[in-house]
């Protein structure tokens, strides 16, 4: 930062514009770059840290997920029917195979709704499975959304408030859907 009352600050980043900028928490960013030029751990390079309520990477969006915070976070320690065996015809017993299954498969015969898609990049709206975690999944016309069909309990299995996804988790794992979901 500076001081100086001959001097202006146009880009309101606390730092003189005329050239000027520094570096006060020594991350590598200059101040005009930097989002929060008083905490280092928080800069252009800086990996997104999922639930802490910062914009870690200066990008201009807070929480985004991964799918590799999903797996540790939701999927691995939420979703034991399916991790710790076959449930509904899901096993999804590590991250690689989860990704594989979930992405772009498709519900097969047996299971409801029958060639509906789990996860459709850029969609979370017609992916199947958000529609689970959400809970809409059975109420889509109630609810004003595509009916891509679907029977039985909302994810994670029969959860009720507080036992559900929190609105946080659900949003990031919303987001990184349309963000392509990609595998991260």
């Amino acid at each position: 930062g500076w001081t100086s009352s001959s001097t202006t600050d146009f880009d309101g980043d606390g730092c003189q514009d005329s050239g000027e900028d520094t570096d006060d928490d020594n991350d590598g960013d200059l101040d005009g770059t930097d989002c929060d030029d008083n905490n280092a751990a928080i800069n252009n390079s800086a990996a997104e840290v999922p639930g802490n309520n910062a914009d870690d990477n200066c990008d201009g969006t807070i929480d985004e997920f991964t799918f590799t915070h999903i797996w540790t976070q939701v999927v691995s320690v939420r979703c034991g029917c399916h991790t710790g065996g076959s449930s509904g015809g899901m096993n999804l017993p590590d991250q690689a195979t989860a990704y594989q299954r979930l992405v772009g498969g498709t519900v097969t015969s047996g299971q409801s709704p029958s060639g509906a898609i789990r996860i459709v990049a850029n969609d979370a709206i017609n992916s199947y499975l958000m529609r689970k975690i959400d809970g809409t999944h059975t109420t889509a016309t109630a609810a004003g959304l595509p009916d891509i069909g679907g029977g039985g309990n909302q994810m994670p299995n029969g959860c009720s408030g507080s036992s559900c996804l929190d609105q946080a988790t659900r949003d990031g794992i919303r987001a990184w859907i349309n963000s392509g979901a990609p595998d991260n």
